[in-house]
């Protein structure tokens, strides 16, 4: 009997299904071989992380900042900084565009304070005129975003004028008024101590007149505008030869000479342990340096308060701090609506460099001003010299605790220099634009100094 048609047709009804499954299970094996290979061939695009750091970046706080009494009404900080290449102090001024991140979360908490910028020209006297201008503006609080010796000009007006000052990047003439977000010069020489060894000698290069704190100083010299440095350079490079590996070389000054400093020590061969002064974090020395020819090697290292951008791998509130200020400068630098301090460029051109010392010294003036009645400075300094501030008042890295004329919570310690980029916040425009990387090693906060 021939069979009948529709067998025919249930047959082939049931091949289909098989054939289907059959292809389905072919295309997922080749699925599965894709995604293996993409996953394979990937770039490994995770950010550098010092040893011990955390997976994933820290949870962070929110980004919009609001006065606890909304008490911000006339709410005016005054910012002193220095323009001009060659003039002191003028390597801070792209790091200190973290003020203006600091008003931008402030405004989004709708509790707005108002920033006045004014130049000390790098000189005593700008100094005191600078002061003054911010004075006559009414201003309750001055934060000094520059570094060096004029700035005492700064400070002694202010004291006559009994406003309170935040130096960010230098301790100079402190008390009495007057804090300083970095580390002092006793705290430096004990962290010179820890950042030598175990080195036993160190060869020291420094400004002439200037008092360097170094342990065990075997060898110094001392350099102005005038000094060869090439020569200079050989001269501390017969020395550490003789010292062998027992010996270090310790260089001091602003940031541009500290970078030529460098290359020179690179190109005379030099391979021992350069420490360098805080003045090397500014991005004026990464720029320097590898302008003059010389290269970010694994032998820089410096001291200082770690507020590098690795902190916000870390899980604990400094890390949740520093990592809410990296997703504002990154908002920021997208959008060029935002500007810098001195609103002649948009702030995308600073983002790479802004940082988070400065936009805690806006933080702290406002809380303070925020807590009084009247809109005198006298009153902020009294509020301000009992005041302690950590993550939950959106800190970016360790607690400031203003009974102490140096208020950071943390330890000064040895940061290493590296040039990867940690992909938290916007790059440089231009891509042969170096920027370094400080970091610190975990496990070795070992002590506070403030306690």
């Amino acid at each position: 009997m021939t069979p009948e048609p529709q067998l025919e047709e249930e047959q082939t009804s049931r091949r289909v299904p098989l054939t289907i499954i059959g292809w389905g299970a072919l295309l997922g094996v080749l699925l599965l071989v894709i995604v293996v290979v993409a996953h394979l061939l990937r770039p490994d695009i995770r950010p550098l992380r010092a040893p011990g750091d955390t997976e994933a970046i820290a949870p962070v706080v929110p980004q919009e900042i609001t006065l606890p009494n909304n008490n911000n009404r006339d709410a005016k900080i005054g910012i002193i900084m220095t323009y001009g290449e060659d003039a002191e102090g003028s390597e801070w001024v792209l790091p200190a565009q973290g003020a203006a991140v600091a008003a931008h979360r402030l405004d989004l908490g709708k509790t707005p304070v108002q920033l006045t910028v004014a130049n000390d020209k790098g000189t005593s006297d700008g100094a005191r005129d600078a002061v003054e201008k911010l004075k006559s503006e009414g201003v309750q609080g001055i934060i000094i975003s520059s570094s060096g010796e004029h700035i005492k000009g700064a400070t002694s007006a202010a004291r006559e004028s009994s406003i309170p000052v935040i130096e960010v990047y230098d301790s100079v003439d402190t008390g009495r008024g007057v804090w300083s977000l970095a580390p002092n010069p006793e705290q430096l020489s004990q962290a010179y101590v820890q950042a030598s060894q175990p080195s036993t000698q160190s060869i020291v290069i420094a400004p002439k007149d200037t008092e360097v704190k170094i342990p065990q100083v075997a060898a110094k010299h001392a350099y102005d505008r005038d000094t060869d440095v090439r020569e200079l350079a050989q001269d501390v490079k017969k020395e550490s030869q003789s010292y062998g590996a027992s010996a270090n070389i310790f260089v001091s000054g602003s940031a541009i000479r500290q970078a030529k400093i460098v290359k020179e020590l690179q190109y005379a061969g030099v391979t021992a342990q350069i420490l360098l002064s805080p003045q090397a974090v500014s991005p004026i020395f990464a720029r320097t340096l590898v302008a003059e020819g010389g290269t970010v090697s694994a032998n820089l290292t410096t001291v200082g308060y770690n507020m590098s951008d690795s902190l916000a791998l870390q899980s604990d509130d400094p890390g949740r701090g520093l990592a809410a200020f990296l997703e504002a400068v990154r908002v920021m630098g997208q959008d060029s609506s935002y500007m810098t301090l001195q609103d002649d460029q948009a702030f995308k051109s600073a983002a790479p460099y802004a940082d988070a010392r400065s936009h805690n010294a806006v933080l702290a003036f406002a809380y303070a001003i925020d807590k009084v009645h009247e809109r005198k400075p006298e009153a902020v300094t009294r509020v301000l010299e009992s005041m302690r501030l950590d993550a939950a008042q959106a800190i970016a890295g360790d607690a400031l605790d203003f009974t102490h004329e140096n208020p950071t919570t943390a330890p000064v310690q040895t940061l290493h220099a590296t040039e990867q980029s940690l992909g938290l916040r916007p790059e440089p425009s231009n891509d042969q634009e170096p920027r370094i990387v400080w970091f610190a090693e975990r496990g070795t906060r070992t002590e506070t100094y403030n306690e």
